[in-house]
C-alpha cells in the first residue's frame, strides 16, 4: 500500500513537471520582442517577410536617378552613383581598380542612405557591426569584414523586387503582366525559394532590406543588386573598424 502511494506521488510529480515545462515553453513562444533572443528575432522576421501587408509598401524607396541627390551620391559627370557594399573579399576589390563582378549577385546600397540611416538606427550603439546586420536584414551569424564602395552606371544596377526598375521608386506587390524578363523571372523564383525555405533570409520583395531589431519599423535601407557581368571602378575598400571609426569622425566634425 505504502509502495502504491509513493508511485501515486511520483506519478503527480512528473505530471506537474511536465505541466511547468509546456507552460514555460509556451511562454517563451510568446515573448515580447524585448525579451526574445537575436535568432529568434530573425526567424520571426523570416517568417514575416514571406507577405506582404498593406503598411509595407508605403516607403520611399531610394532611386538611381541623377536628380536624386540628397540620397545619392554621383560622380563629377553625372554618369555613375556610388553603391556600396559588405563582405569578406577584399582582396577582390582594390581602391582604384576597374572590376567586373563575377562570383554572383551582390547586393548594396546607396552609401549616402547607408550613413543616414547610420546615424538614425546604428550611431551611439554598443554593437554597431551587430546594429548594421540587423538594418541590413542579414543573419546573426553573417561576418562581413568589410565594406567596399564602387561607382557604377545605373543601368548596369537591379533592384531585387517584384519592380526590379532601379530608377523607379513605386513599390510593386506582383509582377505586371508587362513583366516579360525571362532571365530576371528565372532569377527571383531562384531566390526566393533560396531566401524563405533554403537559407532563411527576410527578403521583402519590395526593394528594401528588412530591418529585424527590436521595435524598428522593418524598413532598412533600399536595396539593389548588382548582376554578373556588370563593371565598376572601386572608390575604397575599409575594413569593418575602420569603416565605423571614420563613420564615428564624420559625425563629430560635422556642423
Amino acid at each position: 500500500m505504502e509502495f502504491l502511494k509513493k508511485k501515486r506521488i511520483s506519478l503527480l510529480q512528473l505530471l506537474i513537471l511536465a505541466v511547468c515545462v509546456a507552460a514555460i515553453v509556451s511562454a517563451a513562444l510568446l515573448l515580447p520582442p524585448l525579451f526574445k533572443s537575436d535568432a529568434a528575432l530573425y526567424k520571426t522576421a523570416v517568417s514575416d517577410a514571406m507577405t506582404v501587408e498593406e503598411d509595407e509598401t508605403q516607403h520611399e524607396l531610394v532611386t538611381l536617378t541623377s536628380y536624386q541627390n540628397d540620397k545619392v551620391k554621383w560622380n563629377e559627370d553625372g554618369d555613375r552613383c556610388l553603391l556600396l557594399f559588405w563582405h569578406s573579399s577584399p582582396e577582390l576589390y582594390a581602391e582604384g581598380e576597374e572590376i567586373t563582378f563575377s562570383f554572383g549577385d551582390v547586393f548594396a546600397y546607396s552609401e549616402t542612405e547607408f550613413k543616414m540611416r547610420y546615424d538614425e538606427c546604428v550611431k551611439g550603439s554598443s554593437d554597431p557591426i551587430r546594429r548594421i546586420r540587423q538594418l541590413l536584414g542579414l543573419s546573426p551569424s553573417f561576418e562581413g569584414t568589410h565594406f567596399t564602395s564602387v561607382w557604377i552606371e545605373p543601368a548596369s544596377v537591379r533592384r531585387p523586387a517584384y519592380n526590379p526598375d532601379a530608377e523607379n521608386p513605386v513599390i510593386y506587390t506582383s509582377f505586371g503582366e508587362s513583366m516579360n524578363d525571362v532571365a530576371y523571372l528565372e532569377w527571383f523564383n531562384t531566390r526566393l525559394i533560396s531566401a524563405y525555405f533554403e537559407d532563411s533570409i527576410p527578403w521583402t520583395r519590395l526593394g528594401y532590406t528588412y530591418d529585424w531589431a527590436r521595435g524598428s519599423g522593418e524598413y532598412g535601407l533600399t536595396e539593389f543588386f548588382i548582376p554578373n557581368g556588370a563593371s565598376a571602378v572601386v572608390h575604397d575598400t575599409q575594413d569593418n573598424e575602420t569603416f565605423i571609426a571614420n563613420l564615428k569622425l564624420s559625425e563629430s566634425i560635422e556642423p
